[in-house]
């Protein structure tokens, strides 16, 4: 099935490319905030949502192209922007209701530990740290600069 995903990904991808899509967000988020930091909570919210119903793969092929070049017009660093990128999609994936590998995990008796679902939760606060960590030093760096 992930499979699937990533093959209608990939001409997805090609066409909110060629109708030049990004240009089109970077024009409507232009008139909303210039601010990076606004741009980046609007982006964090928006894969953090979008993660929960995608998988991580597909969304990640079908999200790059498009937030790459506003990320670049507003002058965020693109390791940033993909470290960003990654940890809201795989938040989105392990977060209920869905929370697809925290469920699986649970399930299959595959876990180190067996936790329960509240012991997985509780763990998943280091990535939500990291992804704080993140933005602070994006933060550090437009104000020190």
């Amino acid at each position: 099935m992930v499979m699937l995903l990533i093959a209608m990904s990939e001409p997805f991808a090609w066409i909110v490319a060629a109708d030049q899509i990004p240009q089109l967000l970077l024009e409507w988020i232009s008139g909303l905030t210039t601010s990076p930091y606004m741009i980046l909570l609007l982006v964090n919210v928006f894969l953090l949502i979008l993660g929960i119903p995608i998988e991580t793969a597909p969304a990640l092929v079908i999200v790059t192209p498009v937030l790459a070049p506003i990320a670049a017009a507003v002058g965020i660093d693109p390791v940033h922007m993909g470290i960003v990128i990654c940890l809201n999609l795989v938040l989105g994936l392990v977060t209920p209701p869905r929370g697809s590998s925290a469920f699986r995990c649970m399930r299959s008796g595959q876990c180190i530990h067996r936790l329960p679902l509240q012991g997985h939760m509780a763990a998943l606060f280091g990535f939500f740290g990291g992804l704080g960590n993140s933005n602070l030093r994006a933060m550090a760096e437009y104000l020190f600069a």
